[in-house]
């Protein structure tokens, strides 16, 4: 069994559209991932990890609802995240994955 992590991970649960496949993405806003700060790390049930953009993943998808998204928080907290859901990278968020990146 897979220990639950005792952080929070702050969680972002998006929607595609129908012509990029409709499933569902988690965006994670408060972990850098990639040089500048913009990239943060995300999952999907195919692929699953793998850095993004988080901006451009925001323009392109819609919020999940609760139900669209419980299968992959489901999964995400088998593998240990003690997930916190929110709608969207605050200020604050941006600014701790732009100071990590230093």
């Amino acid at each position: 069994m897979i220990e639950q992590d005792e952080r929070v991970t702050a969680v972002v649960f998006r929607k595609w559209g129908k012509k990029d496949g409709g499933g569902i993405i988690a965006l994670f806003p408060e972990i850098p991932s990639g040089t500048y700060g913009y990239q943060v790390p995300s999952y999907e049930h195919v692929g699953h990890h793998g850095a993004a953009d988080y901006k451009d993943v925001m323009a392109r998808t819609v919020p999940a609802t609760e139900e669209e998204y419980r299968y992959l928080k489901r999964e995400l907290e088998a593998i240990g995240y003690n997930l916190g859901v929110c709608t969207l990278q605050t200020a604050k968020m941006r600014a701790r994955c732009y100071r990590r990146t230093k």
